[in-house]
């Protein structure tokens, strides 16, 4: 369905300016989706009519518009309509789905996802913290805040490179033989 201009599969914007996911592709949860938003089914096009999908989506975005993100988190709460909020990352990692599962981790103090997958018998750590914006590891990839592809490979084996980073932002890799590794 991606890409494809259907109007049960989009992401709308509220009247707050944040937004929610619609993934009502099944029958049953498009019919939902339709009573959480007030429309008679009977007075539609039939959902699969491609041709009445950019009058629907044009009309579904009107809607979206009219009431805030949390606002249609309430109407669509225990319906099995196929629509959620859209989560920044810091409303995602305190929502109850994600605390139950241990979702996120904040080593370091820096807000990020958790080691995954998350298994039983070695769930995962960040044993060595986070990387923090401006700092690197070696690849670039810690210029974002998040930790590096090479970092976590090296962590999976118990051990990860050490480096510096100066007050001018520079990176100081260690020395070949230097043994600048950490347990």
């Amino acid at each position: 369905m991606s890409g494809t201009g259907a109007h049960f599969y989009e992401v709308y914007e509220t009247k707050d300016r944040r937004h929610v996911a619609v993934g009502a592709i099944e029958p049953q949860f498009y019919a939902e989706l339709l009573r959480g938003l007030e429309l008679d089914a009977t007075s539609l096009p039939a959902q699969m009519d491609r041709s009445s999908w950019p009058e629907m989506k044009r009309r579904l975005a009107e809607i979206f518009r009219t009431r805030t993100r949390d606002d249609w988190e309430r109407v669509f709460s225990g319906k099995d309509a196929c629509v959620s909020p859209v989560l920044a990352p810091s409303e995602a990692a305190r929502h109850p789905h994600a605390v139950a599962r241990g979702s996120f981790c904040e080593p370091g103090g820096v807000l990020q996802p958790g080691p995954v997958p998350a298994l039983q018998q070695d769930p995962g750590s960040d044993r060595i913290g986070a990387c923090h914006p401006g700092s690197d590891c070696g690849l670039g990839a810690c210029r974002l805040g998040r930790r590096c592809a090479a970092r976590r490979r090296s962590q999976r084996r118990g051990r990860a490179v050490v480096t510096e980073v100066t007050e001018e932002g520079s990176v100081r890799e260690p020395e070949a033989g230097q043994g600048l590794w950490r347990r």
